[in-house]
């Protein structure tokens, strides 16, 4: 089990000004609110819908995924388990690989995902920002090519991950919203339907770090 030390938000260094970033979760709120969304999947951990385009691209579908509320956690430990590489890796039982790139002007993270047969792997590099939000904070993650990294799979896009963490009323409810171009050639119904098997599993593993976190952010200092 990994130590956790309680993160305040002057430590998310990655906390910083982005248009682009903004405009993403300005977006993100707009398709909560107006987007006629296609149900795929209603599980007691996450509630999974789709969409078949957006504005950033007409190849991909979107997926959100709307995760049961759970007892009250610390929203920046959330985030840190969706950027920071060894937190990830000791979850997240799709990467193959994570490590944070060298950039002068952002924080850039290079990302592996292996998938099962038939489906091939694809690596990512991905700029991250933090934004805050009404009652907590706000991932978002989009492809950059600001840094050059040897590729061990075909490259994928990701034209927006949106990861919204907040707390109401002595719960944490997180809203996952992405769109990643996977290159596949399938059709969208079979993407979704594989997407959501895969989806179900990695929400599980989320829940129990979450929870793992938040007992031991809440336990007595010695």
């Amino acid at each position: 089990m990994l130590s956790v030390a309680p993160i305040t938000l002057s430590q998310l260094s990655i906390l910083r000004f982005d248009p682009f970033a903004m405009d993403i979760q300005q977006y993100f709120h707009e398709l909560l609110q107006t987007a006629a969304w296609t149900a795929n999947t209603e599980l007691p951990s996450v509630t999974i819908k789709s969409l078949p385009t957006s504005r950033y691209s007409e190849k991909a579908p979107v997926m959100c995924l709307q995760l049961a509320p759970f007892q009250a956690t610390d929203p920046a430990y959330i985030v840190q388990l969706l950027t920071d590489p060894k937190l990830r890796m000791s979850w997240d039982e799709m990467l193959g690989d994570c490590h944070e790139l060298q950039s002068s002007s952002r924080t850039v993270y290079y990302s592996l995902f292996q998938f099962p047969f038939p489906f091939k792997d694809r690596d990512f590099i991905e700029t991250a920002v933090i934004l805050p939000s009404n009652s907590g904070l706000t991932l978002v993650k989009y492809s950059t090519e600001e840094c050059e990294v040897q590729s061990q799979a075909e490259r994928g896009t990701t034209h927006f991950f949106v990861a919204r963490v907040e707390v109401r009323e002595g719960l944490t409810e997180v809203t996952v919203m992405a769109q990643m171009d996977l290159s596949l050639p399938f059709k969208q119904q079979i993407l979704m339907r594989y997407a959501s098997l895969l989806v179900k599993d990695w929400v599980e593993e989320f829940l129990k770090k979450a929870q793992e976190g938040r007992k031991e952010l809440s336990a007595p200092m010695n």
